[in-house]
């Protein structure tokens, strides 16, 4: 069986929801330059919609200016 390779099918790879068969013509596909480049740009807009990690960045940015501002009155700066 010859499976079409699109956008939807390597979200489904991306989310783990292939067979071994199917890993392995996605493999193949995958040598193809072109394809791979494909591959890298449906990857880059997976990672977009699904992230692994959502940093909470105001606490930081928050502790980074107290940090600095602390440097900044006492002279002293942290390697």
């Amino acid at each position: 069986m010859k499976e079409e390779i699109n956008k939807e099918f390597i979200f489904i790879y991306f989310r783990g929801g292939v067979s071994v068969s199917q890993n392995r013509i996605i493999d193949e596909w995958i040598k193809n330059p072109d394809n791979e480049e494909l591959y890298y740009k449906w990857l880059d807009e997976y990672e977009s919609l699904h992230p692994v990690y959502l940093a909470e960045l105001s606490p930081a940015i928050d502790h980074f200016y107290d940090h600095t501002e602390k440097s900044h009155e006492t002279g002293v700066t942290s390697p």
